[in-house]
């Protein structure tokens, strides 16, 4: 399968679909089977132990963010799944900014072990390398590595999976990309250097988005048992600030805060909304936290209600 065929081949199945971003092979492919084996059964979906033979369920790769939510936003695919930080660089702005914009919920997120590998053909040799291609949040989570081949040219491409099958493609030894295991498999290509990334434990956390309604009736038929609530909130600067907020709200209910991320509200010059990752310990916890955030703040919208998946690697 060529580079081409990687971004638009989707495979047929009974109505199901899967959709992320990059190429077969690519980080989130892996995030999406292991959401689907982890979390099929609760929301009614087949589960299948050879999800590249699936006849049930098919992943569908897309090329950009904005795709994945194109797709579940027209019901295309009922869940899509994006990167929304790495342990090493840090957020990526792209979804969280795309995840305000739609009208999707997160179902799940997935923390995935990060182990990059310099792929290429067996024939090829570091003295010999003249680019190295990736995604560039790839490229940056393996800077240690580059600085060793400074004969090399690293080069931005849209995908870690996409940048092996091109390199395929390209058929030039001197050519080689930086993607993970799963890519090298898919693409029949060499590892020549494993596990080139600056950091050992490094991992990414997934987003696994669905329509709001197929969210709902997860979270109804089965309201995980110690849930995650991520929420953006805008305050009124005027009459509410920041530290007072978090006082009548996730301070007063002992809620536990993983994440906050704020972003700018560009309309409105030097102010800002806010967005929440909180662990909480009960049905009524979270509604307690979310009432008292609703009423609280000047605007509020649920993004998620879920649990975690750790998966062991990719």
């Amino acid at each position: 399968m060529n580079a081409p065929d990687a971004i638009t081949k989707t495979m047929t199945g009974s109505g199901y679909t899967i959709a992320y971003q990059g190429a077969p092979g690519a980080y989130s492919h892996v995030a999406a089977r292991n959401f689907l084996l982890s979390k099929a059964k609760d929301f009614g979906l087949p589960m299948q132990p050879e999800l590249a033979k699936d006849t049930e369920i098919s992943f569908t790769p897309c090329r950009t963010f904005q795709d994945v939510f194109d797709k579940v936003a027209a019901n295309a695919s009922q869940f899509g799944i994006l990167p929304l930080a790495n342990s090493s660089v840090g957020i990526i702005q792209t979804t969280y900014e795309l995840l305000l914009q739609y009208q999707v919920s997160i179902v799940a997120d997935v923390y995935l072990p990060i182990h990059h590998q310099l792929i290429g053909f067996p024939q090829t040799h570091a003295r010999d390398v003249a680019a190295i291609i990736s995604h560039p949040v790839a490229l940056k989570q393996c800077s240690k590595f580059l600085a060793q081949l400074s004969w090399a040219q690293p080069r931005g491409f849209w995908d870690t999976s996409g940048a092996a099958f091109h390199v395929k493609e390209m058929n030039d030894p001197s050519l080689v990309a930086i993607a993970g295991e799963a890519a090298a498999k898919v693409t029949g290509l060499s590892i020549l250097v494993p596990n080139i990334e600056d950091f050992s434990p490094n991992e990414t956390r997934f987003a696994v988005v669905a329509p709001v309604a197929v969210a709902m009736q997860g979270v109804n038929n089965n309201f995980p048992s110690e849930p995650k609530l991520t929420c953006c909130v805008e305050l009124d600067p005027e009459s509410m600030d920041f530290s007072a907020f978090i006082a009548a709200t996730i301070g007063k209910y002992g809620a536990k805060v993983t994440n906050i991320i704020t972003m700018p509200i560009p309309e409105r010059t030097w102010q800002y909304l806010f967005i929440f990752d909180l662990i909480l310990n009960s049905n009524q916890q979270t509604q307690s936290v979310w009432t008292a955030i609703r009423e609280t703040a000047s605007k509020a919208r649920i993004l998620g209600i879920y649990t975690s998946i750790h998966a062991s690697g990719n």
